[in-house]
């Protein structure tokens, strides 16, 4: 309608964990948490890893590996 991207023009707008959340209001479920996997395995977010492993479904677990793996 206006010729541009929402994503990218909040992104541009915001920053810090404001952007991440609300940019992640426009991914599914599956990718955001295949995005927070990757940020855990590089950093120190041991609480990231376990909360997302420990409370999905083999169901979501597998979504978020085919959307990890794209």
């Amino acid at each position: 309608m206006y010729g541009m991207d929402l994503i990218k023009q909040l992104a541009g707008e915001l920053s810090g964990n404001f952007r991440e959340t609300i940019t992640a209001l426009f991914e599914s479920p599956a990718h955001f948490d295949a995005w927070s996997l990757h940020q855990a395995l590089n950093g120190s977010r041991e609480g990231t890893l376990r909360e997302i492993l420990l409370t999905r479904t083999n169901s979501e677990i597998q979504a978020i590996v085919e959307s990890y793996r794209r």
